[in-house]
């Protein structure tokens, strides 16, 4: 660390803690000079060892010279040159506040202190040509939006320090393809990694117990990812579009997956759903036109609104008896589905809920089955029969639509 320990006249004597030298400058070199401690445009304070030691930089104006920043306290307001492309940050500064390196395209690398402890919202916005950046273990907080649309930015270490990552942190940070979520972060933000689409690896550590909102949503070159046994919901399209996934194993802590949470993962094959979820959301799985067989979890109670829709490739699905509703277009177009047996459990089929598909031969609808929506085998060209009772709801809902039955 580099301050002004003495000021005679016009010559500033300049002392490097680091190896206890000491050069005398003019002032006027001092002042164009980056980071020295008791500088700023304005006129040089001489800092003696004294002060350093409790040095209070509420009370101490400091300024990067090389590029002039805006301080007010220990907190970056803004950079007052956006054409700058390297920064170092003034020891005794603890916040990268507010937007204040937002534009900054030219920016390619900065350096920043131990004494910096948080990062405001949107600090590094659209920073287009910064490719690497170290984080300080001195940081705990990462504000909302910090990094997004750094697309140049393939590498960044994320000290364990740090316990809050907000939202859209790193959104559209095209370039990054290895993070790893320190220990201590319990949330992953909503669009906290969305758009990454070179994203290949990341490590979710066991803090973490929920996963936001489109958090990774359109990391389409991301092929697998382990999700702790820690995390008890998984958000809104969390991991949509995530179209290099084979296969998915959630872990038996998940209660809730969020509505289309999977939806257009194209490559996936197959996903392991515990019993401990009892909620999965609308249109979950659309599109996944990989998955081949799926077994609903024994305590969900419904398939909801388009779950399945567009599954192209599914040809075995387990229903469990606690369902007792079937959602509209739940099945809708899962073309590959050749029979389903629904369970007595069931009570209700909705609109649409196996439209188009084209190659279901049977399917055995039971007596508790007491509502049957519209146009739920349209288009069903390859229908042979529907299994039901004598008597039962099932068998008037086929006579009154010319559908074939067999009886059981």
């Amino acid at each position: 660390m580099l301050f002004a320990s003495k000021v005679e006249g016009d010559i500033v004597y300049v002392k490097d803690t680091e190896d206890n030298t000491e050069e005398k400058v003019s002032k006027s070199v001092a002042m164009k000079t980056e980071g020295i401690l008791g500088v700023s445009r304005e006129g040089v304070k001489a800092v003696t060892n004294e002060e350093l030691i409790g040095l209070s930089m509420a009370e101490l104006r400091i300024t990067n010279i090389g590029c002039p920043l805006k301080i007010e306290g220990t907190e970056i307001k803004e950079c007052l040159n956006k054409n700058v492309t390297k920064i170092i940050v003034p020891y005794g500064v603890t916040s990268i506040g507010e937007e204040a390196f937002a534009m900054c395209k030219k920016l390619q690398n900065i350096e920043m202190p131990i004494t910096v402890t948080s990062i405001g919202k949107c600090a590094f916005l659209n920073c287009d040509s910064l490719e690497s950046i170290e984080i300080p273990d001195s940081v705990v907080s990462i504000g909302n939006g910090a990094f997004t649309w750094c697309e140049h930015l393939h590498n960044i270490n994320i000290p364990n320090s740090v316990t809050s990552i907000g939202a859209l942190a790193f959104w559209a940070c095209h370039s990054l393809q290895i993070i790893e979520i320190p220990d201590g972060v319990s949330t992953i933000g909503g669009n906290t990694f969305k758009s990454c689409n070179n994203l290949q690896s990341v490590k979710i550590p066991n803090s973490v117990k929920s996963i936001g909102e489109h958090a990774f949503n359109g990391c389409e070159s991301l092929q697998n990812i382990e999700i702790p046994n820690s995390v008890i919901s998984i958000g809104v399209s969390a991991f949509a579009g995530c179209n290099s996934f084979k296969s998915i194993e959630i872990p038996n802590s998940v209660e809730s997956i969020g509505e289309g949470a999977f939806s257009n993962c194209k490559g996936l094959e197959s996903i392991d759903i515990p019993d401990s979820v009892t909620s999965i959301g609308v249109v979950a799985f659309q599109g996944c036109s990989s998955l081949k067989r799926i077994k609903i979890p024994n305590n969900t109670t419904s398939i909801e609104y388009g779950t399945f829709l567009e599954c192209t490739g599914l040809q075995s699905i387990e229903i469990s008896d606690s369902i007792t509703e079937i959602g509209h277009a739940a099945f809708e177009d899962c073309t590959c589905l050749q029979s389903l047996k629904i369970p007595n459990s069931v009570a209700s089929i909705g609109n649409l809920a196996f439209n188009s598909c084209k190659g279901l031969h049977h399917i055995e609808i039971p007596s508790s089955v007491k509502s049957i929506g519209d146009s739920v085998f349209k288009d069903c060209k390859s229908l042979q029969s529907i299994k039901c009772e004598k008597g039962s709801y099932a068998e008037q809902y086929a006579k009154e639509n010319g559908l074939p039955i067999e009886y059981i």
